[in-house]
């Protein structure tokens, strides 16, 4: 059986801009682009 909760293990500071950069590996660790599939 497997629990997925959908939050870091850290926390992270908050940006001061927008950075998609950064928002594109934050998707990643979280399950990348297509969920479980990846």
């Amino acid at each position: 059986m497997f629990l997925r909760i959908d939050r870091l293990q850290v926390e992270m500071p908050l940006p001061k801009d927008p950075d998609p950069a950064a928002a594109a590996v934050v998707n990643e660790l979280m399950g990348g682009r297509f969920g479980e599939m990846t």
